[in-house]
């Protein structure tokens, strides 16, 4: 919302915005619909997505690191879920379609105004390097999410040329080629886990979980988060360790509100439960 300047500084609408439009922060939380699953993943919408009557999407024009290029479908899809870092894997690649093509969707987004006032060509999505983000002083709306996104990349893809950088397609060929490296979090809990079932070597075992945890938290992965937690208290809980083992997983498992049937919630649940 701060990205598209329809909010103050305290994140309160702004007095422009005419009579009966809403803005929410919802932060990915709180969905009362029934679970769909799409690309054999369940999820959910969020309910003040789901309760709209009508949404008018407002993406910005950014590169993403995932993804290449996001607008205005991933701006919906990812935004509006409640388990976003689920639907990662391959460039984001079929579920931002299939996640777009849900009926919960369609019959609810009915405009996107795309806010081009400044364009940011690299380090996206979390504007990591400000000196690439620059004016670009356009707006564009559309019905089309599809063709506004096709006029997204192309601006980013210019600006990266312009700037002596890849372009999105060579950018997208190196991650594929790199891809482990964003399954590094989990890479690294197998290993522990692995170490810790051959009693090959306890200390490296548990710093591979740290490790795990602390790369799962970089890259914002709440579910790979979640299992590194899980599995590094009840290391800690074997040998003792309880309570600190109950202030890592803890906190971790309650920043969750519904999939509590899927299957790391449920796992972590007895541990949690025999801690406290």
């Amino acid at each position: 919302l701060k990205g598209t300047r329809v909010i103050d500084g305290k994140l309160q609408p702004i007095p422009e915005l005419p009579k009966g439009v809403k803005t929410v922060i919802h932060r990915n939380k709180g969905a009362v619909m029934d679970a769909i699953t799409v690309s054999g993943i369940p999820t959910k919408f969020v309910r003040v997505f789901t309760d709209a009557t009508a949404v008018i999407n407002v993406p910005v024009i950014k590169d993403h690191s995932l993804c290449g290029y996001t607008g205005a479908l991933k701006n919906i899809t990812h935004g509006c879920n409640t388990n976003p870092q689920s639907f990662h894997a391959h460039h984001c690649s079929p579920q931002i379609a299939e996640l777009y093509a849900q009926d919960v969707v369609k019959s609810r987004v009915v405009l996107h105004v795309v806010d081009g006032y400044k364009a940011l060509y690299d380090g996206g999505p979390k504007d990591r390097k400000p000196g690439c983000r620059v004016p670009h002083e356009a707006i564009y709306v559309s019905t089309d999410p599809v063709a506004l996104d096709v006029l997204g990349w192309e601006v980013i893809d210019k600006l990266r040329r312009d700037n002596a950088l890849a372009t999105l397609n060579d950018a997208l060929a190196v991650g594929e080629r790199h891809e482990e490296v964003w399954l590094e979090p989990e890479l690294r809990r197998q290993r522990g886990l692995i170490r810790l079932d051959l009693g090959d070597d306890a200390v490296a075992a548990e710093a591979d979980l740290h490790q795990a945890l602390t790369l799962a938290r970089e890259r914002e992965t709440r579910s790979w988060e979640l299992r590194a937690a899980r599995d590094l208290a009840r290391l800690w809980a074997e040998r003792g360790e309880r309570q600190q083992a109950l202030d890592l997983l803890n906190p971790v498992y309650d920043w969750f509100t519904e999939g509590f049937d899927t299957p790391d919630l449920v796992e972590a649940r007895p541990l949690l439960d025999e801690l406290r």
